[in-house]
């Protein structure tokens, strides 16, 4: 609406319109902008879905499939399964200490959660029988 006393036209109409659009978008912009500095984003990993795309290992000895820093401890989520006919065992490791005890792999996939102290965690497996694969996979939710 024009400030003096006569009717809008179209012409003044539409300036208007666009002078609220502008002021709208700088608004916007500014908010999004504060939010995104607000808000850190922290990169994730993702973790492959075929478990044949997973860590493995036939080595009858224990052998570090992976490791990451737990640095706010918290649990850990992991997926374990053996190829066909083989069985085998899951530990994780915090420092060099075992964190509860090892679990048994066989070919049908399990999901375990295990609660991680603070500090370097190391998942380690090995096969105890057949001839294939032992494989994991992990992710950690920090507490």
């Amino acid at each position: 609406m024009s400030r003096v006393s006569r009717p809008d036209t179209l012409a003044t109409e539409l300036r208007e319109i666009r002078r609220r659009l502008r002021l709208l978008e700088g608004t916007g912009a500014r908010a999004s902008m504060a939010f995104a500095m607000a808000a850190p984003v922290t990169p994730t990993q993702l973790v492959p879905a075929r478990p044949v795309d997973w860590p493995a290992t036939e080595s009858p000895e224990w052998e570090a499939l992976l490791r990451a820093p737990a640095a706010s401890g918290g649990q850990l989520t992991l997926d374990v399964v053996s190829d066909a006919e083989t069985t085998g065992e899951v530990r994780v490791l915090a420092g060099d200490e075992p964190s509860g005890d090892a679990l048994t792999v066989t070919d049908d996939l399990t999901r375990h959660v295990v609660e991680v102290p603070d500090g370097e965690i190391t998942i380690q497996a090995r096969r105890i029988g057949g001839t294939g694969a032992v494989r994991a996979s992990a992710w950690l939710a920090s507490s």
